[in-house]
């Protein structure tokens, strides 16, 4: 039997559908829970690996920094990757960890996936980009799980590809990739 195959990179999506649309798609699609907790997840997950392969083209020195000549497989070996490169700060690590979670949550449990899941729901309220204070002009501040998921996704999904751009164009990295305590918790971040 042939195995069925997906995309796994953006470059493998049809013509017409990239990284912006796929994120509209988290937030307005008529999607159910399960299917936007997926994606949200394999949009993370793609995302860092065009950061990985991003910084492995920008490094000099591989050999001497340790930097992964490929580009590990799985989700977690992702972030893991890119938190010992110090590639983001705890915030986007904790979250891209939230995102993983409540994806295999979505992917693997015997259960009917909820974002109305009391956990499900206690890790969104715990995403650090979720927070209203994080958003984008025009837009209403999510109040559901599933809004705070899918807005979480497009902030660090948004971040990490805006730094490796900057990386790649040999620019100083973005500070705020690296928060973890950096931004004022009373200031708006607006992007139009």
């Amino acid at each position: 039997m042939a195995k069925i195959k997906r995309a796994q990179r953006f470059s493998g999506l049809p013509e017409g559908r990239r990284y912006v649309e796929v994120v509209t798609d988290l937030r307005t699609a008529p999607l159910g829970d399960q299917s936007v907790a997926i994606m949200g997840g394999a949009v993370a997950d793609m995302v860092l690996h065009e950061v990985l392969v991003a910084y492995r083209k920008c490094l000099d020195r591989l050999a001497a920094t340790g930097f992964p000549s490929t580009i590990p497989s799985g989700f977690s070996r992702k972030i893991d990757t890119c938190a010992k490169f110090a590639l983001f700060g705890r915030w986007v690590d904790e979250d891209l960890n939230s995102i993983r979670e409540i994806r295999n949550a979505a992917a693997h449990g015997l259960e009917v996936f909820s974002f109305d899941d009391p956990e499900i729901n206690d890790r969104t309220h715990k995403m650090h980009f979720a927070a209203s204070r994080f958003r984008y002009e025009g837009r209403e501040v999510p109040t559901t799980s599933r809004e705070r998921f899918a807005h979480d996704v497009e902030w660090v999904t948004d971040l990490l590809f805006e730094d490796a751009r900057r990386r790649a164009n040999g620019m100083r990295r973005a500070t705020f990739i690296l928060a973890g305590g950096v931004a004022d918790a009373s200031q708006d971040f607006r992007v139009k």
